[in-house]
């Protein structure tokens, strides 16, 4: 287990690290833009709609980006989260978004995840370093995945932990008796962990609002649109079913209300016991022209609290796999009494949520490359219907 009163990182050496990866170039292949408001990690810039741009457009399913806050009271240790609104460029939002009251001594993390193939943060009058953004390093972007003083929030919040201040609450036992899992559990990674959010917003026509428990009341003919993550996921379907809560914060947007996000998964996350999934070098996200970079690895790893590696063997691709291939397979076997009665997060990839996660499985076994570098097919195979998962096989592996 990850222990608390494990050394942080010295202020120089984030200091380091941040610089390699601030301001990076635009995308050589980027499919949507994001223009980010002034003053991103203030009050009013949290409530200073995003504006989606670069040929996309927020109604579209596969165009939509999604902004999610995790703020820190330095003083207190109190945890709130806040959905900033992405709109289209050129309307205006369905109902004007909440203008939060940020503590004195907030420390601000701001994450986005997007639907789209890519997507690139676009600086608007000097946003981009006002709020210390990072689209990926120079020249390539991470893809679907950015964040704003992320490293700084995570640091803030190790030691408000070590000081006694946050208390991070303990993962609990799930249905079965195994641990309750995390965003770095092997049965809930993906070839893209921690890439997407948990925010939801309200659409109707071409027009967004933050999904609130008054906007639903006022637009009661808006549908709920979201990003499918890793963190929807765990939080939504794979905690509900087997009994498992989420770190909860108090939300800044819907009064009385609380709820988790990409930033107290990943702080629960630190009590994962070992080994904890981290990203490999192999992830897409991380590659650059299609190769392995360590500066790359390390600026996402800093976005989501992970260690960073200090070299590519830190991060061997090779050795996530075998983990990814021995791991995570026994424990989808032995919940799939609990998982085979929750309900599929996608039902044009599984019935249940059981097949879906095989069926997921499978997927990035592939497109992770673990078949080529273990020599061995997926130890998980699925039947399928029409295209869609209904039975899961498990130990099918042979060697290749």
């Amino acid at each position: 287990m990850v222990s608390f009163n494990s050394p942080l990182l010295s202020k120089a050496a984030i200091k380091a690290l941040i610089s390699l990866v601030l301001l990076s170039a635009p995308a050589m292949a980027a499919n949507c833009k994001l223009i980010v408001p002034k003053h991103p990690l203030s009050a009013k810039g949290l409530a200073t709609p995003y504006q989606l741009t670069g040929g996309c457009k927020e109604a579209v399913a596969d165009n939509q980006a999604f902004v999610e806050a995790t703020i820190l009271n330095k003083l207190t240790g109190q945890l709130y989260v806040y959905s900033p609104l992405v709109i289209t460029k050129g309307t205006k939002p369905l109902i004007t978004p909440v203008v939060p009251h940020l503590p004195k001594h907030a420390v601000v993390g701001i994450w986005f995840g997007s639907n789209a193939n890519a997507l690139h943060l676009v600086d608007h009058d000097g946003s981009l370093k006002q709020g210390k953004c990072v689209n990926g390093i120079p020249g390539s972007d991470f893809g679907q995945f950015a964040y704003c003083n992320a490293p700084a929030f995570f640091e803030a919040a190790k030691k408000a932990i070590h000081e006694g201040k946050l208390q991070v609450p303990p993962l609990g036992k799930a249905k079965g008796g195994r641990p309750c899992p995390t965003t770095r559990a092997w049965e809930v990674v993906d070839q893209d962990q921690s890439d997407n959010l948990i925010t939801e917003y309200l659409q109707q026509g071409a027009r967004t609002a933050q999904s609130t428990a008054q906007n639903k009341k006022k637009k009661k003919n808006a549908k709920g649109i979201n990003n499918g993550s890793d963190n929807a996921l765990l939080d939504k379907f794979i905690g509900p079913t087997l009994n498992c809560k989420p770190f909860l914060a108090k939300a800044l947007d819907d009064v009385g209300t609380f709820r988790p996000s990409l930033g107290t998964n990943e702080l629960q996350a630190m009590l994962q016991r070992k080994p904890a999934a981290l990203i490999p070098s192999n992830n897409p996200m991380v590659l650059v022209n299609g190769k392995k970079n360590l500066r790359k690895v390390n600026a996402y790893r800093l976005g989501v609290n992970q260690h960073v590696a200090h070299s590519l063997r830190g991060a061997s691709a090779k050795k996530y796999c075998w983990r990814f291939f021995k791991l995570a397979p026994p424990t989808i076997h032995a919940q799939k009494q609990y998982t085979l009665k929750g309900p599929t997060p996608d039902p044009a990839v599984g019935d249940s949520l059981f097949t879906f996660l095989g069926a997921r499985y499978q997927a990035s076994f592939t497109n992770l490359g673990c078949d080529k570098l273990l020599h061995r097919t997926s130890p998980i195979t699925t039947v399928t219907k029409d295209g869609v998962a209904i039975r899961v096989k498990f130990g099918q592996s042979k060697r290749i």
